[in-house]
């Protein structure tokens, strides 16, 4: 279902990417929940593993138990980090742009 969150968002960023306006706060802000999204989605998985798993199956007679959080999982956290910082550079791209504007309005009113 988090797969689907994150494909919406993204399907938008993208339809403004298309339309030719990518630099808007509303990028900003799915950009930002798409990383939080994908920050989430391991240790979420991880702890839905830990507490509903464990104890339900069993190997060899020993019960399942996963732990150890998996390392293969870090590298999609540190990508959720990496978007939420690009959400972030997107963010402050569209407020220093529009203040620029308002700027170059006032220069261009100023005789």
């Amino acid at each position: 279902m988090a797969y689907l969150y994150i494909l919406f968002n993204l399907r938008r960023v993208f339809l403004t990417l298309r339309q030719g306006n990518p630099f808007v706060l509303g990028n900003a802000s799915r950009l930002r929940r798409v990383g939080l999204a994908v920050c989430l989605v391991p240790p979420l998985s991880w702890l839905l593993d830990v507490t509903v798993v464990r104890g339900r199956f069993s190997v060899l007679g020993e019960p399942l138990v996963t732990a150890i959080f998996p390392r293969e999982s870090l590298p999609l956290v540190f990508l959720g980090l990496v978007i939420l910082v690009i959400a972030e550079v997107v963010r402050l791209g569209v407020v220093m742009s529009e203040g620029y504007e308002n700027l170059r309005r006032e220069q261009e009113l100023t005789v």
